[in-house]
């Protein structure tokens, strides 16, 4: 009831109604005020505050993603490192995460993901790569406006690329995070 019952329900046309800024503008908004209420009225549990904020936002919360997802991934994927820098800013919803997997050419059989992650040994890091069409990631939730981060899901190699080494999940920064503008690649 204290989900339904907020004033901002009466502010706006039905959804149905807006354009496309004008339903993300509502909706980003409603999906701002159901973290500040749900911290208000002190949901502290993950699943409680996900189902608050789903009622609160009529089933369009643009971080469902986020909470019900990444955040499961980083607590239980990532080590004590990752966790100390980044749980912190995803549970305070500083970064905002969605999941990559689904490819176009295949949809989310994990057994046929094409998205390459080779190790670079002169620049100490992981090159991801959509190496075919079929390869690009499809249908990752909130990733066109709303995200700064994406937890992709990769096919992981060795450096010689002598076969692959089974799935591995990376975090990848995809937005400024002051600016929200898109970083380069």
């Amino acid at each position: 009831r204290l989900a339904l019952a907020h004033p901002i329900h009466r502010t706006h046309l039905p959804l149905e109604y807006l354009d496309v800024d004008e339903h993300y503008s509502v909706t980003i908004r409603k999906s701002l005020l159901a973290i500040q209420e749900a911290d208000r009225l002190n949901i502290t549990n993950n699943k409680h505050r996900l189902w608050f904020s789903y009622v609160f936002t009529d089933s369009h919360f643009l971080f469902y993603v986020n909470t019900s997802m990444c955040l499961y991934a980083l607590e239980t994927m990532a080590n004590e490192e990752q966790k100390q820098q980044f749980l912190p800013l995803a549970q305070s919803f500083r970064i905002i995460t969605t999941y990559a997997q689904t490819e176009l050419g295949h949809g989310t059989d994990l057994r046929r993901l094409e998205t390459e992650a080779v190790f670079d040994r002169t620049s100490d890091s992981f090159v991801l790569n959509t190496p075919t069409l079929t390869s690009i990631k499809f249908w990752p939730g909130a990733l066109g406006r709303t995200t700064n981060y994406v937890l992709l899901m990769a096919q992981l190699y060795t450096p010689n690329r002598d076969h692959p080494c089974g799935l591995q999940m990376f975090l990848v920064q995809i937005r400024d995070l002051n600016t929200h503008e898109p970083l380069p690649g």
